[in-house]
C-alpha cells in the first residue's frame, strides 16, 4: 500500500497521481504500463515515485481500495436517496455506472482489470484482501443500518449480505457483457433488472437458512 507521505499529499495531488494510471489501463494492457509512462502523465519524478509506491502493483492496488469506497460511498448514498429500498438503489448503481461518465470510465477499468491475464489474479487478490480486512462486512453493515425495516420486515443482516453478494454479481456480469459486441446492451439492462427484482422478491419471502 502507498507510503505515509502519499498519504500526506493535498487530495488533488493524489487524484491526479492515481488518473495517470487509470488512464494508462484504459489505453494498454497491464503488462505495457510502465513506470515512465505513468509518472510522465502524472508530472511526478521517478524519485517521487518510488517515496510513494514500493511498484506499478502497489499503486493498483492504491487503485482498486480507492475504487472499492468511492463505489460503496456512491451505493450507500443511493440507499439514503432511495428511503432504504436496496433494489432500487441497485438499479441506479448500476445505471451511474453505465450512463454516467465518471461511472462509465471505472466499469472500463474494472473490465481492463479483469479481462487482462496479466492483472486478472491480481484483481482477484485485490479482492480478497478487500475482505478479509473486513471492508464488505463493514459495507453491509452500513447498507443494513438504512434499509427500510417495513420494506424488508424481518431480514437479518446475514440475509443481506448474501443478497448484495447475488446482486454484485448480477453488475459485474452486466459489465463485462457491455464490452461483447454481439450482446444487445439493452437486453443486458432487461435482464440485470429482472434479476434485481427476482433478488428482491427472495428476499421479501426469504426464510431464515438453520
Amino acid at each position: 500500500m502507498p507510503t505515509q507521505k502519499y498519504y500526506n499529499l493535498m487530495d488533488r495531488k493524489k487524484d491526479i497521481i492515481l488518473q495517470s494510471m487509470g488512464e494508462e489501463l484504459l489505453e494498454r494492457s497491464y503488462q505495457e504500463i510502465t513506470v515512465s509512462r505513468i509518472i510522465g502523465r502524472a508530472g511526478i519524478s521517478r524519485a517521487s515515485f518510488y517515496s510513494y509506491f514500493k511498484d506499478k502493483e502497489d499503486m493498483l492496488g492504491c487503485i482498486f481500495w480507492r475504487i472499492k469506497e468511492d463505489m460503496s460511498e456512491r451505493f450507500l448514498n443511493f440507499i439514503k436517496e432511495e428511503n432504504g429500498d436496496i433494489f432500487r438503489s441497485a438499479r441506479r448503481f448500476l445505471e451511474n455506472l453505465l450512463d454516467n461518465e465518471e461511472g462509465w470510465s471505472i466499469s472500463r477499468i474494472y473490465h481492463s482489470l479483469h479481462n487482462d491475464p496479466d492483472s486478472r489474479e491480481l484483481a482477484f487478490r485485490l479482492e480478497r484482501e478487500w475482505r478479509r480486512e473486513g471492508m464488505f462486512a463493514r459495507f453491509v453493515h452500513r447498507c443494513y443500518e438504512c434499509l427500510d425495516p417495513e420494506t424488508y420486515p424481518g431480514v437479518s443482516e446475514e440475509i443481506l449480505s448474501s443478497m448484495l453478494e447475488l446482486g454484485i454479481l448480477v453488475i459485474a456480469k452486466t459489465i463485462m457483457g457491455m464490452f461483447v459486441t454481439d450482446i444487445d446492451p439493452k437486453k443486458l439492462r432487461k435482464t440485470a433488472i429482472m434479476q434485481f427484482a427476482i433478488l428482491e422478491q427472495g428476499m421479501k419471502e426469504r426464510k431464515e437458512v438453520e
